[in-house]
């Protein structure tokens, strides 16, 4: 008696938890339908008022609550006033050859790989001549490196510090976990490597392609970006620029 009591208990638990995602994704489709109802009609408007006040025009894509000053920011759901209804998975709502300088931080691996494509691409379509744009991403080489027997002082401090803050509950201090997290938490959808961003950009026309460290860049404008601080964040981190040919 009491062996069916539990299941039943387990078998409704488990029922409304269904439920309860259901539920979760109607929520979020209704969400997402209201943005673009609210959003579509007026974000021209908006879009039309920066570039006119703006002589140097620099769009900020996944900004969330990292408000850029001077920047277009923009993000999928805008939960702040100063921030406009952007889908980057979509083409941009922008003219050809518009933007000075497009930056995104922590953004294309929540895409999948076709949409990441289509993201590049659209950056440098939007681009002025000589224009620049910069991206950083979490690196699946660093990942890889993170498998290797002899690791550097670095590589076991960030695999403590992931397990630890990302999934305590493991207590065990493996690559193994860290890599799965990388693939399947956060929302993400894709990573991507150097090669594999310089390749894409290549393809879409882009030169002076070049990989930079946390907090670097030969760009005034792209330095005073502040980025992550942490320094396993840094560790795990690519960042790639590239320019429109004049």
């Amino acid at each position: 008696m009491k062996v069916r009591t539990v299941k039943e208990s387990w078998r409704q638990l488990v029922i409304g938890h269904e439920l309860l995602l259901v539920t979760a994704k109607l929520i979020l489709s209704c969400l997402e339908k209201c943005d673009q109802a609210i959003c579509l009609p007026i974000r021209p408007l908006l879009v039309q008022k920066y570039l006119k006040s703006h002589q140097v025009r620099k769009l900020h894509i996944g900004a969330g609550r990292n408000v850029l000053p001077g920047w277009l920011n923009t993000e999928k759901f805008p939960r702040l006033p100063r921030v406009f209804c952007l889908n980057a998975a979509k083409p941009f709502p922008l003219s050809d050859a518009t933007i000075d300088y497009v930056y995104s931080e922590y953004l294309i691996e929540h895409l999948t790989y076709k949409q990441g494509q289509l993201m590049l691409r659209e950056r440098f379509r939007i681009l002025k001549p000589g224009g620049g744009i910069r991206a950083s991403t979490p690196d699946l080489e660093k990942y890889v490196g993170l498998f290797r027997r002899q690791k550097s002082s670095l590589q076991q401090k960030y695999i403590h510090w992931h397990i630890d803050n990302i999934c305590p509950q493991v207590g065990i201090y493996q690559a193994t976990f860290v890599v799965n997290n990388a693939f399947r938490k956060f929302g993400h959808q894709f990573l991507h490597d150097f090669r594999l961003l310089q390749s894409t950009l290549e393809k879409a026309g882009s030169v002076a392609i070049t990989r930079y460290d946390v907090g670097r860049s030969d760009d005034e404008v792209f330095r005073e970006v502040k980025f992550r601080t942490h320094e396993c964040m840094r560790f795990e981190t690519t960042i790639v620029e590239a320019r429109r040919p004049l």
